[in-house]
């Protein structure tokens, strides 16, 4: 997917990783969750020269230690008790094109020793193997955390950390990219309508200052996921502000954040429930689907209010 940008918010960050993309170096994106990291890592490798080759991701936040070393490696068959067959392994994988590490923040120490020694000699050796193998591999890493603090607090490996950030590369929160919002829901309205098989909808003037107007705290996703959401539940030719979740979960937090303490959980559900109602006009299928619970949940609910001591389905989904 093409990074999608207008704004002044993200053209120099761009304009850093056109030139990056045409040399060798490995990179570091840094930003909140959500920002589009890995969309950037591939608009690189698109722009590079190993575009023709193929482009591996791989979150190391998503395996244990063990595993994710399996998954990155490979290993023999026998190496441990589920090795049933040989497995080539991600690093094989991508010879040639690019590895993305997303969340290398969460890597385990023994994995960033092992990690460290490829990086330095593209050599690597299978779980259980004793041949050394070696891949030409150009790694993107990504993280949401402080990586250069972490390797001065001997949290991350302070070697492996210069080795991975040869160029850094920060991308901002969309809520300081303005200019983005817009275009980029626009993108996204129209590629997921292709996805859905349906006519693109407009967005109505008070939709897009309700876009504009929201902090978007997680950021280009949460963007995607609301769009996504206020396409399923709604099927006309536009989309208006009170179509678009957003503005639901928006009402709620405001309640949240305007009250002098913590409200009863029972409470803050009744105000989520009252809320998506409203957006929804009462449609309870609709309302529990953007809530996420069943219908019989919702149903439920408004025939006997949960009380403090209580807990269901709906409960346990927040």
């Amino acid at each position: 997917m093409t990074f999608i940008q207008t704004g002044s918010g993200i053209a120099g960050v761009l304009a850093k990783a056109d030139k990056a993309a045409r040399s060798t170096a490995r990179i570091l994106i840094t930003g909140e969750t959500g920002t589009g990291k890995e969309m950037l890592a591939r608009h690189i490798h698109a722009a590079g020269a190993r575009a023709h080759k193929p482009f591996i991701a791989v979150n190391c936040a998503s395996l244990s230690a063990e595993l994710l070393e399996s998954e990155l490696f490979g290993h023999v068959r026998g190496a441990f008790t589920s090795a049933l067959r040989a497995h080539d392994g991600l690093v094989r994988a991508a010879d040639g094109g690019t590895l993305f590490l997303d969340e290398i923040g969460e890597l385990a120490p023994a994995l960033q020793a092992k990690l460290l020694r490829f990086v330095e000699t593209a050599e690597f050796r299978k779980i259980g193997a004793t041949a050394v193998e070696r891949a030409d591999v150009r790694i993107i890493s990504a993280t949401h955390r402080d990586l250069k603090r972490m390797a001065q607090q001997r949290r991350f490996r302070e070697d492996l950390y210069f080795r991975l950030a040869v160029l850094t590369l920060a991308l901002p929160p969309l809520r300081a990219r303005q200019d983005d919002i817009l275009p980029l829901a626009k993108h996204f309205i129209a590629a997921l309508a292709v996805q859905e098989n349906r006519a693109a909808p407009q967005l109505t003037a008070d939709a897009e200052a309700a876009l504009l107007a929201h902090d978007w705290p997680g950021n280009i996703r949460e963007l995607q996921n609301t769009l996504h959401q206020a396409l399923i539940l709604h099927d006309g030719a536009t989309l208006t502000a009170a179509q678009i979740t957003t503005v639901a979960a928006d009402a709620v937090l405001a309640t949240l954040r305007a009250a002098a303490r913590p409200q009863p959980l029972w409470l803050v559900q009744e105000a989520a429930i009252d809320a998506a109602l409203q957006w929804c006009h009462g449609n309870i299928p609709r309302a529990a689907a953007l809530l996420e619970v069943s219908p019989s949940t919702l149903y439920r609910r408004r025939v006997a209010p949960l009380q403090t001591t209580q807990t269901t389905e709906f409960e346990d989904s927040f």
